[in-house]
């Protein structure tokens, strides 16, 4: 009997364009090939059994006259058993093997995600989908297609412990509805100035001011109240103070957290220390836990898990619905109260089926060293701490692309494999039609309470306070 009868076997002519493996396997079957040359009608005889009856059964004649030969061709093994490395399969199992491959290769180039986090789930991601391969789903609340690029394979652990397997995304281009007019987000916005915890009357009321940023002098400052605020409820500072002396702003008082109709309004702060103290702040310390900080005050909580930033991209609300007061002094972004139908969730318009595949992301995170505040679910926060998230959606972090942390002691991710080794030019985040822009990244500026980590226009890393509205980047895992 000539051996080629026995082992020759043909593909399609473009499998070996679509599988990175096809020189192993060929490999591997040569080794099998010498390793059983002597007893070669035998194992064709057990191969051909196997491959047309799955019911074969190992105590036949055929492996009762050859236990090695039974034992390196395993009849039953599945095509989708990818427990194995291809270079330890039989013959069987790597025809399988390939039939499996070949078969959601040509899903994977068709977006169909529920073939694309089976891969993902079955260890072949990294087989299948290169880092920098191209995906698109279609925004429906903005008309866009979004374009996500794989960064990496394994790098963000599954808050499932179930699901070993991830793949990293990240959408090519910084949000926008169109080309050349990429939306910009505010990531948190200027905070409330005083939590009242316990009711205040109506009167006068004073407080102390040691913190020099910009046009804002130091000093003490009062304001009368003609109505009273309830317990809950905050007293803001009612203009955007980094262009403005305090006497020129007014105070605004509402009757709750996040509340959007003030109680007053129009209230004028004065030199004087008139009335009750609430007590002195400067930069990042306050003298009491109802008073806010002053660089917080000013621009607004670079804490990643209060971010406002955070809740657009993990919610699927209309506007209006996307934000929630996430600590006792915050206040809504200009974002939340507008009427730009581009700032309903980020999740709202995006298919079911890649929802599906999507699955929440440990995201390691950090907190500046200045001044943190706990939140209202009772997650508490220190300064210089490290905690983790589960989120569908999330901004990449510094060391995630730039493969560094302001502090060794402080980690809040490591470098993704697209980001090794780029340089800045080849970092910058684009529109769709090409112009580089600012983008956030989760990473807090350590030595600021209200100033977060950019990617900036020249793809290097650069700081801006909170209260700017700049691009982004979403990012999630496949699992």
């Amino acid at each position: 009997m000539e051996r080629s009868e026995h082992y020759n076997f043909y593909l399609p002519s473009s499998s070996t364009d679509d599988i990175a493996d096809i020189d192993q396997l060929s490999e591997n079957f040569e080794q099998i090939d010498a390793e059983l040359a002597s007893n070669y009608e035998l194992i064709n005889d057990v191969a051909e059994q196997a491959v047309t009856d799955q019911t074969y059964d190992s105590t036949s004649s055929h492996a009762q006259s050859g236990t090695a030969v039974a034992e390196a061709v395993e009849p039953k093994q599945s095509k989708t058993d990818n427990g194995l490395v291809t270079s330890s399969k039989t013959i069987v199992g790597a025809i399988n093997e390939l039939h499996y491959k070949l078969h959601y290769k040509i899903n994977i180039d068709n977006n169909n995600w529920d073939d694309i986090q089976e891969v993902v789930r079955n260890g072949l991601g990294a087989d299948l989908i290169p880092v920098g391969y191209e995906f698109t789903t279609f925004n429906s609340d903005i008309n866009t297609n979004i374009i996500w690029v794989v960064r990496g394979h394994n790098h963000h652990a599954a808050a499932n412990s179930n699901l070993t397997y991830t793949m990293t995304l990240e959408t090519k281009y910084i949000y926008g509805t169109s080309a050349n007019t990429y939306k910009k987000l505010v990531f948190d916005a200027p905070e409330a100035l005083y939590y009242c915890s316990e009711a205040l009357a109506a009167g006068t009321y004073n407080f102390t001011w040691n913190y020099s940023a910009i046009s804002v002098a130091s000093g003490t400052f009062q304001f009368t109240l003609t109505e009273g605020v309830p317990a809950g409820g905050q007293i803001v500072i009612g203009t955007n103070t980094t262009s403005s002396a305090l006497t020129s702003c007014k105070i605004k008082t509402y009757a709750s957290v996040g509340a959007t109709t003030a109680i007053e309004s129009n209230v004028a702060i004065t030199e004087g220390s008139g009335g009750t103290s609430l007590g002195t702040l400067d930069a990042s310390i306050s003298s009491n836990d109802n008073l806010n900080c002053g660089q917080r005050i000013l621009f607004g909580s670079n804490n990643y898990a209060q971010s406002g930033a955070r809740q657009w991209l993990n919610s699927s609300a209309n506007l209006g619905s996307v934000w929630t007061p996430t600590n006792k002094f915050d206040r809504a972004p200009s974002w939340h109260t507008g009427s730009d139908s581009a700032y309903i969730g980020f999740m709202h318009g995006l298919g079911d089926d890649f929802l599906g595949a999507v699955q929440p992301a440990k995201i390691a995170c950090r907190t500046n060293s200045k001044f943190e505040v706990d939140s209202l679910d009772g997650t508490e926060f220190a300064v210089n701490q490290v905690y983790e998230l589960n989120d569908k959606f999330f901004i990449l972090s510094r060391p995630e692309i730039y493969g560094s942390w302001d502090s060794t002691s402080y980690k809040d991710g490591t470098q993704l494999e697209y980001y090794e080794g780029l340089t800045n030019t080849e970092r910058v985040k684009r529109d769709s039609g090409g112009f580089a822009n600012i983008a956030w990244l989760r990473s807090p500026y350590p030595e600021a309470a209200g100033t977060e980590r950019i990617l900036n226009i020249n793809g290097g890393l650069d700081n801006y306070y909170v209260y700017y509205a700049h691009g982004i980047s979403a990012a999630c895992i496949i699992a």
